[in-house]
Order: structure tokens, then sequence, then C-alpha cells
């Protein structure tokens, strides 16, 4: 006679515990600032350095046009990259000066794009936008 046997179930090992039958376990993972408890699930809330890690790994298509056209239309003469955005902090210089670049040649990209200069000075990239800053001159802005 062939016995069948019984295949056991997985235990999962992850940040968020689950409760289960009543019991709240807690999470594995001491960075978590604080815990939400929701029916039978506790979840673990995600420090500020997490969010930010994570935002820094995400890309979004579009995204160095968005930020380049946000920053044409505030009017602001120059900006650090890596310090007004979030999601370019974990980013390298190299990789930021091209998607900004590119996206200056971008058809979506706002007027005044080829104003735009971009600067890698070592682990920081500015834009500086050269109409609002003066440096550009008269026949280049018409």
């Amino acid at each position: 006679m062939a016995r069948s046997r019984r295949r056991a179930r997985p235990q999962r090992n992850d940040s968020t515990s689950q409760v289960e039958s009543g019991n709240k376990q807690e999470a594995s993972d001491n960075t978590s600032t604080t815990t939400i408890e929701r029916g039978t699930r506790t979840m673990a809330g995600l420090t500020p350095e997490q969010i930010q890690s994570l935002l820094g790994r995400a890309r979004s298509k579009g995204q160095y046009v968005q930020r380049l056209n946000e920053f044409l239309e505030s009017g602001e003469a120059g900006v650090d990259v890596q310090e007004q955005w979030v999601e370019f902090r974990e980013r390298k210089a190299n990789t930021l000066k091209q998607g900004f670049d590119g996206a200056r040649d971008n058809k979506l990209a706002a007027d005044g794009a080829d104003q735009v200069q971009v600067i890698s000075n070592e682990d920081h990239v500015y834009l500086i936008n050269k109409v609002a800053a003066g440096v550009a001159s008269e026949e280049e802005a018409a």
C-alpha cells in the first residue's frame, strides 16, 4: 500500500508577521516605528529612511520630463536635484545627468527646456535655468 504524505505549509518569516488565532506576534524588524493592528493582521509601519530607500529605487516613465517641467514652471534659477526630489537621492550623478539631458530634448518638455543647463559636480546634479539666472543671451532666449 502506498502512503500519501501531507505537505506541510511553509511558514512565512517576514517583517510584517500575521496574527494567528488571536495571538499577536511581534515584527522581527526592529527598525519599524509603528505597528497597526487591522482585523487579523498586524502591519508594521515604515521609517522615513525605508520610504526614502524605496523611492530611490523606483522608476516611472517620464519622471525626468515631469520634474524638468516642474522646475521650469517654478521660475527658480537653479536647483540641486537630489535635495529637491526624494526619488533622485540614491541615484548616481551620471544617471541623473543623462536622464535630464534626454528630458530636455523630449517632445513633452516645456518651452524653455533648451535653456536649462544640467551640471554634474562630484555627487550632485544641478539644473540651471539660464533665462531665470540671467546668463542666457537675448538671442538664445528668443
